[in-house]
């Protein structure tokens, strides 16, 4: 089958160390792409190492980075961060890391030289990991339609699929689909309290929208994931509740499996010495 090659350009907005598999997955998806005849191009923190990440990839890669200073004042508040997330991991502390996300995706959408470059480069579609609010922003600088890759289920972004409370239950909220009537007032509290602090996430991205958007131009950014063509969900519709489906829902699970490799010799008599330590 013939594709018309287009230009594509694939980004992640996660800077914690601990989210080098928002990398991975989205080397994967770029390369998948490139393979297939399709011209990308992703934009990389160059402060993202993964060690252990040896795929060879074939895509332009454009690195940016924080000043020193910068990036000393990030390192230090990662760090206090990261700390929170172990001992106290709350809705505070997803605040502040959202805070933080906030402050990065401000100095992106501030460097010019990167926005200038983006925009010459004329692409016809993004292709976005939706983890975070800030690449809907920079979709709507860019003015391009886009598609949305959806990592995990349990995201703050709303992807825009039907969820009956009366029969989905909410994450975190131990619930079946068969819900009794008390269930069902538990489901419905739990979606208030979710969507409450899914708006005051959201709005600590007010500052940014409001330092780089004109007046009269300013996106409401809980509308923008609604202007994705298409949505993209590493996952598996199995391993959900049954719910309505819409058509531009597309389950695509299983990116980053590879054929299974036989075990090498030493392996093999470790495993089995092992093996007869069992009960």
């Amino acid at each position: 089958m013939h594709y018309e090659a287009i230009y594509v350009f694939t980004f992640t907005f996660r800077f914690l160390y601990v989210s080098g598999s928002h990398f991975m997955v989205m080397s994967r998806v770029s390369q998948i792409l490139q393979d297939h005849g399709h011209n990308v191009t992703n934009l990389l923190n160059e402060k993202l190492i993964i060690l252990d990440f040896k795929e060879k990839i074939s895509y332009e890669v454009i690195n940016w980075h924080l000043s020193e200073d910068e990036l000393k004042e990030t390192d230090n508040r990662r760090q206090l961060l990261c700390e929170d997330i172990v001992h106290r991991s709350n809705h505070h502390t997803n605040i502040k890391m959202f805070e933080y996300f906030a402050d990065l995706c401000s100095h992106l959408l501030s460097r010019n030289d990167i926005m200038d470059s983006l925009r010459n480069k004329k692409f016809d579609l993004l292709f976005l990991d939706v983890t975070d609010p800030c690449v809907f922003l920079i979709a709507e600088k860019l003015g391009k339609q886009f598609v949305a890759f959806l990592p995990s289920l349990f995201s703050i972004i709303d992807y825009g699929l039907p969820n009956p409370l009366s029969f989905v239950p909410g994450f975190g909220s131990i619930l079946n689909d068969q819900m009794d009537f008390w269930a069902r007032v538990k489901n419905f509290l739990m979606f208030l309290d979710s969507s409450m602090k899914k708006r005051e996430i959201f709005s600590q991205y007010d500052s940014t929208i409001q330092q780089h958007f004109a007046e009269g131009f300013r996106p409401v950014l809980s509308d923008l994931p609604r202007k994705a063509e298409l949505w993209f969900v590493s996952s598996d519709f199995a391993l959900d509740f049954p719910h309505p489906v819409l058509p531009n829902t597309i389950y695509v699970g299983g990116l980053m499996d590879k054929p299974v490799r036989i075990l090498s010799l030493s392996l093999e008599t470790q495993v089995l010495s092992l093996w007869h330590w069992a009960p």
